[in-house]
């Protein structure tokens, strides 16, 4: 398995508490370089 473990953070802005949007920040413990390029073409970014 490529990834075993991650931790998330979920949050509003700072500068903005009352924006309905959320930011997510995502901490993975494997290095998922290999697999960078794949999810870039799914995402299509």
């Amino acid at each position: 398995m490529l990834l075993n473990n991650y931790r998330k953070e979920i949050f509003r802005a700072e500068c903005n508490p009352s924006f309905e949007a959320v930011h997510c920040f995502a901490y993975l413990d494997e290095d998922v370089s290999e697999v960078l390029p794949y999810l870039n073409a799914e995402l299509g970014g």
